[in-house]
């Protein structure tokens, strides 16, 4: 059963995560300049953020099947091969970053990728991956150009150093919270017998 707090705290995180992404798209300019031009070239052709469908199958579609693909599909039969998540995990993300088939989506899609599998598994349904995801495109399709990030050298390194900070601290609260659901939980499906009466 889903919770009302983790869907929140996902969709907290993928707003947290819109902002690394911008951040890590502006050090990407600076390294990469005319391959981040021809990115944005072929996102424009391609009618990202212009083209009603476009935006409906990139915000709804593309990441209900992503999620089933690699933090549902891949994910899990690689921590079957491995025996541990953390590897199937980054196999994952990787493989996610290759699929975009070009580096500058590609540098940012293997670290949402390892953020999409982290809440995954810790939340215990792929719901939460899903949403956080989607909310993550919605920002990138129609939000981002909304906020003017800037485009000098020391705006570009703070956002990206702030989406660092706010990712992590995001992840923190994320888990922290799933933490208290699951305690709640086992406390609340404790038999009477198991329940310290406070007398001996």
């Amino acid at each position: 059963k889903l919770k009302p707090e983790p869907i929140l705290m996902a969709l907290g995180l993928g707003i947290l995560m819109s902002v690394f992404s911008s951040g890590t798209s502006g050090i990407e300019s600076l390294l990469f300049p005319q391959m981040v031009e021809d990115t944005y070239e072929m996102m424009e052709r391609s009618g990202i953020g212009t083209n009603g469908l476009v935006i409906f199958a990139t915000v709804c579609l593309a990441p209900i099947g992503e999620e089933l693909v690699f933090r549902g599909l891949t994910m899990k039969y690689a921590e079957k091969a491995f025996g541990r998540f953390w590897a199937a995990n980054l196999l994952q993300a990787l493989l996610f970053g290759i699929f975009h088939m070009n580096m500058i989506q590609g540098i940012y899609a293997f670290c949402l990728g390892l953020v999409l599998g982290y809440v995954c598994n810790r939340g215990g349904s792929i719901y939460y991956s899903i949403l956080l995801h989607m909310l993550f495109n919605f920002w990138g399709t129609v939000l981002s150009g909304l906020i003017p990030f800037g485009d000098t050298t020391f705006s570009l390194i703070f956002w990206f150093l702030f989406g660092i900070a706010m990712t992590v601290g995001g992840l923190i609260v994320f888990t922290s919270g799933i933490r208290k659901l699951q305690a709640a939980g086992r406390s609340s499906a404790m038999p009477l017998s198991d329940i310290p009466s406070g007398t001996e």
